[in-house]
């Protein structure tokens, strides 16, 4: 039985022990909306307080499984004050990953770029489709990466790598 978290951005569903978390935009290639982010952390919530969900699956609808921030609704954001904010609760939808006592893996079913890439690798195990492409794309945007990506992806693929990819925008295959 398919059930909606309130916003449409983001699908739950839950099958036996297994809820299922998306990310429900996908003209936009699943970029994080503030809309996004708080489906995503109020599915996550769901899933724990359920006392049958034993695992969570993060994925995205479409063609990707998310491809970072969504900057042209960042660039409606008037203030320092709302940017810090949106910024601040991107950070608690990866602190919810983290601090779940269920399992979250992430379904990489397309591309995972910037804060996209960054919330996979936060999640406890990352399956990728065949093809699925992997980049760090916040230096082509005058981005300094978010989500958790300093922190994961050193941890993930060590220092020197990390920094190269977070250098260099070098896309990683799933291969």
């Amino acid at each position: 039985m398919d059930n909606y978290t309130d916003e449409q951005a983001v699908l739950y569903s839950e099958a036996g022990n297994v809820a299922t978390i998306t990310m429900n935009r996908p003209q936009s290639l699943n970029s994080m909306s503030l809309e996004l982010v708080d489906g995503v952390i109020a599915a996550i919530r769901r899933g724990e307080n359920n006392p049958d969900v034993r695992v969570m699956i993060l994925t995205g609808a479409g063609r990707a499984f998310s491809a970072g921030g969504d900057l042209p609704s960042l660039d409606t954001l008037n203030s320092l004050a709302e940017r810090k904010a949106f910024i601040s609760q991107v950070g608690g939808m990866v602190k919810a990953i983290s601090a779940a006592t269920k399992p979250i893996i992430a379904m990489v079913n397309g591309v995972a770029a910037g804060a996209g890439f960054n919330l996979a690798i936060a999640c406890d195990l990352v399956y990728a489709a065949e093809g699925v492409k992997f980049i760090q794309s916040f230096v082509n945007v005058g981005l300094s990466p978010d989500c958790g990506g300093f922190f994961y992806l050193a941890r993930c693929i060590g220092q020197a790598r990390a920094k190269e990819l977070m250098l260099t925008a070098k896309p990683l295959s799933a291969e």
